[in-house]
Order: structure tokens, then C-alpha cells, then sequence
């Protein structure tokens, strides 16, 4: 070639080689490239081979520096190719594998191929020495290196790569005399790697799928088992809608977006791949299109929510008011649609997270199917081809539905749901001794977050402990989102640890209370050593006397409180007595909170932040500091409190309860009372129910349980106690003769004993018992709530309390408190100032599909419900009892209680949560209507202690009764709990806290009996069925008062090959093979 003075031409450079290092050859690439001009370039590119590279199986040379070496008790090494590394990549990551080689040829295609994040993770997990990861430069090795030839794709050159490479290094293995130590060739694509398997013999290399190599050589690491699967599931469920949901982007955007098929399984075409490696999710729109396409009725935002049964599969988008009515009318009256759109695998909820807002796209129907969650138990799949498959084939049963709800998948997301969550690491004990900086998956404490990878390099301080995690980012290149390390909460396992975490996952944060929040507050008196009453020197003002009404004289002797024994956090007290016209006056007095929490305070924001006080099973966590909580608002017997009382004069009532209680007058407002005795439930049942000769015999005994003036006869208690009872059983008959239901729920209870441990924190309020659950009932809440008293120590369960405690005196203050409640939510309600911002309690009409368990259980046992009305439910499951008892002669009382328990629970199930609303925001009438307990309208008054709402509704009954005073040209304009926007804020925070304290408490149960089984377990006790499912069923197990599921699984095959059948009767079986 002629060189002319002056010319470009293209030079590449090579490092020379030293002296003394042997050069064995050097290979010449000879090609012609177009440049920019349009001529044609010839290239010459030297590669130079030698033969002493070291390929980090050889022993190391004396004076060398160190390369990572292979273990000797090793049974294998393992050669991924590039297609592995691409698509397994956190396989290889998170679950710590061993003694890899990774080659020259599938590091440079990998780094061609993925993204620049991913290579830095693969070029990390090399250099990270506790890995083993070996490099070995097979490009520049002369018994290792390929040369491509014309007419051999650079894939087929690859693999041959690869072959060689693992066959060479299975000669140094042999030649080292550690010939059980077989290198494993690991080929995604089985076509290609078909050909290789089963020439062990000849070469000494082993050729295996990824599938079929962690079938063989990883199925007894659980953590690499795992992350393949998860791995796989992705993969499949991808390829399965990514067509689909990129279509539909297609039709919004308006613009080709890249097929899936030209990326899955092409390692030809480098860009293909690369689309695919950055293609895990499809792209989120932006929100300026996204909020035309709203308008014009394309795509419809809403709330996701995951499913707590089938959260890897299934979830729910819950659309706004307007999106729902829009989407209704599109659909027509044709579709199922009760406001909420179904989401179908990770790929449609494209990187979407429970809670998050977010736009979705309809679907088009013939991708519509019916959610399998309420079919089938989903469990953990053992196999994900036989998961896919057991899927693949239900929904080929079921097809589907003529009348299926919408489904649609997520094209944005307006608002993220980023909170910090437990999580707990994933890796096994060989991974928890490296402390290099790594990535870790992290599986969150809450199934319906997806796992997070974190990046952390305190693995060993982090291995089996919970941790607060927070997401950081999503990228569309990866499968799990990226979250990041907050604080360690403790050992997995411990009491303390999990409540901690439960309360977190709850939201249930009660931090102790600052000084600054408890400025302005009566302080605690160092020197008292007398009773409780006295540690706060504390006297009523007199200026705030003289504008309440006193009754400490009129009511003396006549007021009491009923409460569980060693109550501290006393809301409540109730007077009766006769007057002298003979008619009777009853009283409710609840503890005026409002007088220390002052509106606007910054104690008013914090118990407003915290909405109630929540009930564990060890512990009470107060909404309200204890110098309030247990003392000064707290009606204890003996002392003189401030109140806010609402008193009744009605007619006089007979004896049993009989007679009309007709109504003659209501007082409502402040007050000041004396609380003559504070008696325990049990106490008070003893006294009413025993005759008075026998109570005057032991009347020392009695009098020392009561906690009130020394002067207190018991005379005076039966009689007040017995005139409460009277007037209890007339509202009772009133409230059942309207339709009032009688619901209960399962509550297991625990007896505790007290293990030593270290001083607990001063601010944690340890109980013997824990809390029933009532519906609407707040006495019927207390009754169980227990002794409660501080302790330093570690409580944990003896015993399952199964056993009733259900005595007259419980629904006696209950109808009582409910009294109360009704008369101030018609008080507020029909003033002219508040009325529209009345804080009320609502209970709607169920849905009549939520009762279809309760049918089909009830039908199998030969009972029929009626559930048109409240009034028709409770008529039914009142008969249900005798049903039972003529239906099954062997049935003893106490299984016959259980199966009503069961019945009622079921109803309890099918109703709707009881929310707070404004008045405003319903229509008077049905729109106000309590359906549980038949009340025209309510409220909830008597727990301003424990419950931020009762505050609020303590605050708009003074205002009404003050403006009851004033003549309507000094009524004031409304303002502050007066204005519908300030109270319905008011209300959706109250019904946040009320819901996540219910679920805390759930949850607490929940642990405490997994360490009263795990302590004391394996436990035989019966169970009743009461739903059936597909692949087993759901139970009732009164005797640890919880409910449980039970999957029916073939230990051999892994399957469930039982059926559901109905007869003519309408009763399901369910049958099997084993």
C-alpha cells in the first residue's frame, strides 16, 4: 500500500510486551470499515496471546500477587455465559454464589450489552474477595481464544468461546490432581446448550440450563432456590403481558414502541439487547399527558391496593368519584363495576406500590378475568413452572367471566407511597460473614410490598434483625425496587422487636411525650406517699366551678363507675336516683377533658396526630399523657372531677325492666361530680344479683373492693346498680325491637406472666389482659381491657384465655354509653350553627354480596338468614341457636356457642367498617343511620381519653349549649369544629389511627400467640370449617379463638388434585386423591 505524506489513516495500539514475558503468537484482524467521507478503510488489528495468564486456578507463585483461588472442598465452578449474567444477574447478586469464572469474552459482551448500572454491579461483585469471583482473560490466552471466522455469527463465536475456555480450565483442574472439583457450563438457551450435555466424559465440562443447574446443584440453598424462582416468575409474567400493555401504550402514545420479541432470547443484534435489558417495565407517562388523557376519559386515576391474599399476582385500583362515574357510563350497565379496576402481575402494576395514586388504562375485555384470591389460598409456589401452569390452567377452567370486573394496567403514577417499612435481609449463613460493601435483598415485613435490594456493607450487624428501610428509587431496569437503610430495630424473634415493628408497619407511633407538650400541666408531687388520688396536688378552680353545675351535693352517694378491675384510665361514671315526683333521673357524666386540652394547643395537635389510644396485649399506648389519662381526667371513686354529663328524667320503671321509660327532660353540660365507688364489673354483678341479707354479711369484704368513700353503704350501691340494670334492659328491648344486632368478634386472650429483663421505658404501660373488640360498643371495649399497671418486665403467654366473660353488667353500662351517645348526636345535630359539621359515627348498609360465606355456611347446616334488614338478620341468627341444637343432637353447649360465635362473626365480617363523617357530607335520614346498633344517628362521647373524636364532640356539645343561651343575634359565625372542612379532616385522620390501632392489636394477638404455639406447640385442638376453597379451606378454632387457612397439598407431587362439588342441597365437599 502506498502512504502518502499527510494522510489519516486509523491506528490501533497495543501495550507492548515487557521483557521476559513470552509472547506465544499474535493474531491479526484484517477488516474494512465506511468512514465518514464515504471511502472505504482497511483495518489491521494486532492480538497478541500468551501462554502465562494466570487463570486464578493454579496455585499462587511465591513473590505474586494474590488472585482469588478456588476452595478446595469446592465440588464445582461455575461459567455463566453473557445471557445468563444478563437475565440472572440478582440471582448471582443477592444470593452470594461461590467459586463463579467469569470470562474476558462474556465481560466485554455483558458490558456491550447491559446498562452502565449493571455492569458496575458485575465489575463489583468481582473485585469483592469474600465472593471467589474469578477473572480469567481467555481473549489473550493462547490455548483459550477464538478466533472469529466469515460466516460465524459473533454468538456461535461466543459459545465456542465459552466451551473452550471451560475446557482448558477443566485440564488445569485435572492436572492439579482435584478432579472432583468439574467445571459447570452454565447456558441460558437450552437449544443451543442441548447439543453440549452429556460429553462429560470426553471433555471433563458439565453443560447445564440455569433451571436444570439449580435444580441439581443449588436446590438445597434456600436464598438462591428463592431468587431464581422470583427471578423466573418476573421473566415469564413479562414476557406474558408486555405485548399486551405495550400495545396499548402504542394506542395513548401514538408512537411504535419496540416489540418484545425482538430482545427476548437475540443476542445478535446489540441493540435489541439492550432495549431489553432497560425494557423491564414499560416507561411511566408524563404528567402532562396523562392529565389530557384523564380529561378525555383515555386513562383514570385512582388508589392501588394491593392484595393481602395474592399480593405477587393481584391488586385493585380504587378509583376517584369522578373517574368512577365516567368509567361507569363508558362500560354501560353490562359489567360489573363497583368503583374499582383489577390489576393482574408485576407488569401491569409497572412499578406501582400499595397506597400509591396512580392512572390506569382499561384493558380490553377479553383480557378481563374474574380475582382468583377469593377462590383459591395462594400460598408460596415450590415450583414456578408448576406455578404458572397450576395458573395458566385455573384460568383456562374459568375463562372468562360474562360479567367480570374491568382490569387495566398502570401507565403513571401521580403520587408515591413511599413510607419507611421493616424489612429483613435475605441471605444465608455462609453470605452473613462478608462485610464488604454489597447488594442485599431485603423482604419486606408487609407481603403486599414487593423485595427491595439495599446496599449495605453491615451485613453481619444486619443478619437476623429487623431494620427500617425506605425506597429510594424504581429504575425500569430493575426488577425490584432500590431502598436504603434507616435504623435496626432488634433480633428477629424478640417480643419487643416484633411489637416495635408492627407498630411501625401500623403507623402507630406514640413517642414519649416532651416537656414541651406537658407545659402548662399540674406536675407530679415528689413527697406524696399517700394514694394515687393525692399525687397531684390539684384542686378544682374556683372560677371554673362557678360555671358548672354542681353535683357533688345533689348526686352525693348516687354516682359510681363500673369498670374492669384496676382500671386507671376511668372515662365514665353513671347516677340514678328517685326525685320527688317520682320520677327517675339518670345520668352519664364522662371526664371534660376539653378543660386541659385546650383547642389549638400543641397537646391538642399531638393527640389529634395520634387519634386513640391503642391496646396490645402487653401494653396501652395513651393518646393523652398519664398525669391526665390516669389521674386528673381519670373519675376515680372518692374524687371530685370535672365532667361533662349528660342527665335524663324519665318515667319511673318497674321492676325487671318493664315499662316504657318515657322521656321528660334532658340536661346536658359541664358539671362537677363526686364519684362515690369505682366497682369492678364482676363486683357489681355480685351485688345486684345477691340478696341483701347476704351482701350485709359480708359487707366489710365488699366495701374493701370498692374503691369510693368510706362512708359508702352497700345498700345505696344495690339500689343505684339495680335501677341502672332496669333502665339498661328497656333500651335493650327498645334498640332489638328496631333491629339492633348483636355482633362479636374473635379475640383471643392470653394470660401473661412476667419474665426479667431490663428496665423497660417509664412511658410503656404493661397489662395482664388484653382488650376485647366490640363493634360501636366503647363500654364493651373496656370490659376487657384489664389490670393495668407499670412493670419492668418482659411479658409472655401462659395460657389462652377461651372462656366467656360475658355478664349482664357489661351490656348494662354498654346500653347505657349508647344512650349517652345517641342523645348528643341529636343534641349537636339539631343545632343550627353545627348541624352541617356534626362529627358523627356512620354505619352503612352492607353490600348483600358480602354475606354469601354467612349464606353458604348457614345453608350446610340447614339454617336459613334473612339479611333484607338488620331487624330480619338478628331474627335469624337468634333462631340459629335452637337450629343447631335440634339439627346435632351430640353438640354440647359450649360447641353450640362457638358455632353462633362463628355465625355472628361472619355477619360482623360482612358489614362495612363504621367510619366518622360530617353531618354535611350525608343526607339526613337513611344517609345518617347507624345499621349495627339501629340508631337514627350517632356519635361517640364517651371516651375522650382514649379516643380524639370524643374530644371533638365534647367541644361542639358545649358549643351548643352555649348558643342554646344566647339569643341568634349573638350566635357567632361558624369557625374552628363549627366548619364541615375542619371536621371532615378531623374525621378521615380518626378513621386512619381507629383502623391501624384495630390492625396493631390484630397483629399483637397474632404475635402473641405464634410464641405461646412456639413455645408450647404442636397444639390438637378441634376446629370448625367454614369455607372452602379450591385447594383447601378456611377454619375456626375456638379454643385459641383465631381463625386459620389449611391448603391441601400432595406430598409427592406437589399438587392439589381435590374438587369442590355441591349436591342438590346446596352442600359443598371437598374430596381427594390422598
Amino acid at each position: 500500500k502506498n502512504y502518502i505524506l499527510g494522510q489519516w489513516l486509523p491506528f490501533v495500539l497495543e501495550v507492548e510486551a515487557e521483557s521476559g514475558m513470552p509472547v506465544v503468537g499474535v493474531e491479526n484482524d484484517v477488516f474494512s470499515v465506511k468512514s465518514r467521507k464515504g471511502k472505504i478503510v482497511r483495518i489491521v488489528r494486532e492480538h497478541y496471546l500468551r501462554d502465562d495468564i494466570v487463570s486464578g486456578l493454579e496455585p499462587a507463585a511465591k513473590g505474586s500477587s494474590p488472585t482469588p483461588q478456588l476452595h478446595d472442598e469446592a465440588s464445582h465452578f461455575v461459567i455463566p455465559d453473557v445471557n445468563t449474567l444478563l437475565r440472572f444477574l440478582e440471582v448471582f447478586e443477592v444470593s452470594d454464589w461461590r467459586d463463579v469464572v467469569i470470562l474476558q469474552t462474556v465481560k466485554d459482551r455483558f458490558g456491550r450489552m447491559a446498562t452502565s448500572r449493571a455492569f458496575s454491579r458485575l465489575k463489583r461483585m468481582i473485585t469483592d474477595s469474600s465472593r471467589r469471583y474469578i477473572d480469567f482473560d481467555n481473549e489473550h490466552h493462547h490455548q483459550t481464544f477464538v478466533k472469529r471466522r466469515h460466516n460465524v455469527s459473533s454468538k456461535e463465536r461466543d459459545l465456542r468461546s465459552v466451551v473452550c475456555a471451560a475446557e482448558h480450565l477443566a485440564k488445569v483442574v485435572g492436572e492439579q490432581k482435584r478432579n472432583h472439583i468439574r467445571p459447570v457450563v452454565v447456558i441460558w438457551d437450552p437449544v443451543i446448550g442441548k447439543p453440549l450435555q452429556g460429553t462429560e466424559q470426553i471433555h471433563g465440562v458439565v453443560y447445564e440450563s440455569m433451571r436444570s443447574y439449580i435444580t441439581k446443584w443449588q436446590r438445597h440453598s434456600p436464598v438462591v432456590w428463592n431468587t431464581y424462582e422470583e427471578s423466573v416468575q418476573a421473566e415469564l409474567q413479562r414476557q406474558e403481558s408486555l405485548e399486551n400493555t405495550k400495545k396499548m401504550l402504542i394506542e395513548i402514545q401514538g408512537s411504535n414502541l419496540p416489540s418484545s420479541s425482538s430482545s427476548i432470547g437475540t443476542t445478535t443484534r446489540f441493540e435489541a439487547a439492550r432495549i431489553q435489558a432497560q425494557n423491564a417495565y414499560p416507561p411511566h407517562l408524563t404528567r402532562e399527558s396523562l392529565q389530557e388523557l384523564r380529561k378525555k376519559g383515555h386513562v383514570f386515576l385512582g388508589k392501588i391496593s394491593v392484595s393481602r391474599f395474592n399480593p405477587m399476582h393481584e391488586a385493585s385500583v380504587k378509583l376517584k368519584m369522578r373517574d368512577r362515574e365516567r368509567l361507569s357510563k363508558i362500560l354501560g350497565r353490562g359489567v360489573e363495576f363497583y368503583g374499582e379496576v383489577l390489576i393482574f402481575g408485576f407488569e401491569c402494576r409497572n412499578r406501582a406500590i400499595d397506597g400509591d395514586d396512580v392512572y390506569v388504562k382499561i384493558s380490553p375485555q377479553s383480557q378481563w378475568r374474574p380475582s382468583q384470591s377469593s377462590k383459591r389460598l395462594i400460598t408460596q409456589p415450590r415450583s414456578v413452572l408448576d406455578s404458572k401452569s397450576n395458573i395458566v390452567d385455573n384460568l383456562s377452567k374459568t375463562g372468562v367471566a360474562s360479567r367480570a370486573p374491568p382490569a387495566g394496567i398502570v401507565v403513571g403514577v401521580r403520587k408515591r407511597n413511599w413510607r419507611e417499612f421493616v424489612c429483613t435481609l435475605h441471605i444465608d449463613e455462609k453470605s452473613a460473614v462478608s462485610s464488604s460493601y454489597r447488594l442485599v435483598m431485603g423482604i419486606p415485613f408487609d407481603r403486599r410490598l414487593p423485595r427491595v435490594l439495599l446496599k449495605t456493607e453491615q451485613v453481619t450487624a444486619l443478619h437476623k434483625k429487623r431494620i427500617v428501610c425506605r425506597l429510594r428509587q424504581w429504575p425500569r431496569e430493575s426488577r425490584y425496587p432500590i431502598a436504603y437503610y434507616v435504623r435496626t430495630i432488634g433480633p428477629i424473634g424478640d417480643i419487643e422487636t416484633e411489637t416495635e415493628a408492627l407498630c411501625l408497619e401500623r403507623e402507630v407511633r406514640h413517642p414519649p411525650f416532651s416537656a414541651f407538650l406537658l407545659k402548662g400541666l399540674p406536675f407530679r408531687n415528689p413527697s406524696s406517699t399517700g394514694p394515687s388520688r393525692d399525687r397531684y396536688q390539684w384542686k378544682i378552680p374556683k372560677n371554673e366551678a362557678k360555671k358548672r353545675r354542681d353535683l357533688r351535693m345533689s348526686l352525693r352517694g348516687c354516682v359510681f363507675s363500673v369498670d374492669p378491675q384496676g382500671c386507671e384510665d376511668i372515662d365514665d361514671a353513671l347516677s340514678a336516683r328517685v326525685l320527688a315526683n317520682g320520677n327517675w333521673e339518670i345520668g352519664v357524666h364522662i371526664a371534660d377533658v376539653t378543660h386541659f386540652v385546650k383547642e389549638g394547643s400543641p397537646l391538642d395537635a399531638e393527640a389529634r396526630e395520634r387519634g386513640t389510644s391503642v391496646y396490645l396485649v402487653d401494653r396501652r399506648l395513651d393518646m393523652l399523657p398519664s398525669v391526665l389519662s390516669t389521674d386528673l381526667c381519670s373519675l376515680r371513686g372518692g374524687t371530685d372531677r370535672l365532667a361533662v354529663s349528660v342527665i335524663w328524667q324519665i318515667s319511673p320503671i318497674q321492676a325487671e325492666g318493664r315499662g316504657d321509660m318515657s322521656i321528660k327532660k334532658i340536661w346536658a353540660g359541664k358539671s362537677i361530680i363526686h364519684n362515690s365507688g369505682a366497682v369492678s364489673y364482676e363486683l357489681a354483678q355480685k351485688i345486684v344479683d345477691t340478696p341483701l341479707r347476704e351482701l350485709k354479711r359480708g359487707k366489710e369484704s365488699i366495701s374493701k373492693m370498692i374503691d369510693g368513700d368510706a362512708d359508702l353503704s352497700i345498700e345505696t350501691v344495690k339500689k343505684k346498680l339495680t335501677m341502672l340494670r332496669d333502665a339498661a334492659r328497656v333500651l335493650m328491648s327498645k334498640r332489638k325491637a328496631a333491629g339492633a344486632l348483636n355482633l362479636q368478634s374473635f379475640v383471643p386472650e392470653f394470660e401473661l406472666e412476667d419474665t426479667p429483663t431490663a428496665d423497660s421505658p417509664d412511658d410503656v404501660v404493661l397489662k395482664n389482659e388484653n382488650p376485647g373488640t366490640q363493634l360501636e360498643n366503647s363500654s364493651l371495649k373496656k370490659k376487657n381491657k384489664g389490670k393495668l399497671r407499670k412493670v419492668k418486665s418482659k411479658k409472655k403467654p401462659k395460657r389462652v384465655i377461651a372462656e366467656s366473660h360475658d355478664i349482664e353488667m357489661h351490656h348494662t353500662i354498654a346500653e347505657m354509653m349508647i344512650f349517652a351517645n345517641c342523645t348528643v348526636a341529636e343534641k349537636v345535630l339539631s343545632s343550627k350553627n353545627i348541624s352541617s359539621a356534626a362529627l358523627l359515627r356512620h354505619h352503612p348498609f352492607p353490600d348483600k354480596f358480602g354475606f354469601q360465606d354467612l349464606l353458604e355456611l348457614a345453608k350446610a347446616k340447614g339454617i336459613k338468614i334473612n339479611t333484607t334488614s338488620n331487624l330480619e338478620l338478628q331474627k335469624s341468627l337468634d333462631a340459629a341457636r335452637n337450629i343447631l341444637q335440634h339439627g346435632d343432637r351430640k353438640s354440647t353447649s359450649k360447641t353450640l356457642e362457638w358455632s353462633e360465635q362463628l355465625l355472628r362473626s361472619m355477619a360482623t365480617k360482612a358489614m362495612s367498617e363504621a367510619l366518622y363523617i360530617a353531618a354535611g357530607d350525608f343526607e339526613k335520614g337513611q344517609g345518617l343511620y347507624h345499621y349495627g346498633l339501629a340508631a337514627k344517628v350517632y356519635t361517640h362521647f364517651t371516651s375522650p381519653i382514649r379516643r380524639y373524636a370524643d374530644i371533638i364532640v365534647h367541644r361542639q356539645l358545649l358549643e351548643c349549649v352555649e348558643n342554646d343561651l344566647k339569643s341568634e343575634e349573638t350566635i357567632h359565625q361558624p369557625e374552628g369544629i363549627a366548619q364541615v372542612g375542619i371536621v371532615r379532616n378531623v374525621a378521615a385522620v380518626c378513621n386512619i389511627r381507629n383502623r391501624n390501632a384495630k390492625l396493631a392489636a390484630k397483629d399483637s394477638q397474632s404475635l402473641f400467640l405464634h410464641v405461646f404455639l412456639s413455645a408450647h406447640g404442636p397444639i390438637t385442638t378441634r376446629g370448625i370449617i367454614y369455607s372452602l376453597k379450591d385447594n383447601g379451606f378456611l377454619c375456626f378454632l375456638p379454643e385459641l379463638q383465631t381463625k386459620a387457612s389449611c391448603v391441601l397439598i400432595d406430598d409427592s407431587t406437589k399438587e392439589f388434585k381435590g374438587i369442590v362439588s355441591s349436591d342438590r342441597k346446596g352442600k359443598k365437599t371437598i374430596s381427594s386423591d390422598f
